[in-house]
């Protein structure tokens, strides 16, 4: 038995959805199994740094895959419907819209952006000036924080006067969730955490300028990426967080970092007895398929076939 394959489903049956890939040359091995796609992502991160490459995959996914699970031909109709499902919410897909469709038609979780507006001076919590300092070991430190737009302007106004961004450049930035101050400065605009309004530095070493990043006054476009899955008997939409619990729509889950979520089409199988890149190997499905048995599960979670788009396949359901 493929001892690979009996403990990615016990893994899953034990309350895993994630599995972490290491990218080889030609083969990509298990790094590990999560319960949060935000864990996952942290160890994709730690390992770039140590000149690896890993990517986060579905575990169910990858148990279907493994399972040989034959999604059956979506209906035009079908198409119709989940394209008016769509067309309800400020979503586009993470990346390409080529197959977002043909994933969602037959239930699978896929990443999506919602694009949610907001105005600045309602949805900051806090405003901070913040001296940045380049090639430091702590880049960043907190000069002043309030509740209060007026007062962050001041306070960035005397700390220009003092000449304070001599050695750095001064930010009044606008924190949009009660979180830590990262004097690292790994803040980035695709986490929605933080929006800069203003920037001063010298220029030539000879005046300082102050420079209008973003207008407070003006609307921000935020891309909040989360999971949505289709129910086609019902012809709508879910959405869930990066522990695939659903929240409502609209709601911001925890920043969920999809840069290194898997998109590849297939991933190769070699740890679980397939041949490079293909599927539906005998070797690889007959080991799955007794370990999930061994799961006692039901064999009805075992039947694979045909399935009218958009229903759960039966090869192994809920994943």
């Amino acid at each position: 038995m493929n001892d690979r394959g009996k403990w990615l489903a016990g893994q899953f049956w034990a309350g895993k959805r994630w599995i972490a890939l290491e990218i080889g040359r030609g083969i990509d091995g298990v790094h590990g199994c999560y319960n949060d796609y935000l864990d996952a992502a942290e160890v994709c991160r730690r390992k770039v740094t140590a000149g690896k490459t890993l990517r986060v995959r579905m575990l169910g996914l990858l148990l279907k895959e493994v399972n040989g699970s034959f999604r059956g031909i979506a209906k035009e109709e079908d198409r119709r419907d989940l394209r008016y499902a769509i067309g309800k919410y400020p979503l586009r897909p993470f990346v390409s819209q080529a197959n977002w469709e043909e994933e969602l038609l037959f239930g699978i979780y896929y990443p999506v952006v919602w694009l949610k507006t907001i105005n600045p001076l309602l949805a900051v919590r806090k405003y901070l000036v913040v001296l940045d300092r380049e090639k430091a070991l702590e880049n960043r430190k907190k000069l002043y924080s309030t509740s209060e737009f007026p007062q962050a302007m001041l306070a960035l106004e005397q700390f220009v006067s003092k000449g304070r961004s001599q050695n750095g450049i001064l930010l009044l930035m606008g924190q949009l969730r009660d979180e830590p101050f990262d004097s690292q400065g790994s803040e980035s605009p695709h986490t929605n955490s933080t929006v800069v309004f203003y920037r001063s530095e010298w220029q030539e070493g000879q005046q300082m300028i102050v420079s209008q990043i973003h207008d407070p006054t003006q609307p921000i476009m935020q891309s909040i990426p989360m999971f949505v899955r289709y129910f086609a008997q019902r012809r709508e939409l879910a959405f869930y967080d990066g522990k695939l619990k659903r929240i409502r729509p609209g709601d911001e889950p925890d920043f969920i970092d999809l840069s290194v979520f898997d998109f590849r089409k297939n991933v190769l199988k070699e740890e679980f007895g397939y041949e490079a890149g293909r599927t539906g190997s005998v070797k690889g499905r007959s080991d799955v398929l007794q370990t999930l048995l061994e799961t006692r599960r039901g064999n009805d979670l075992l039947q694979s076939g045909s399935h009218p788009a958009g229903e759960e396949a039966r090869g192994v359901r809920d994943l």
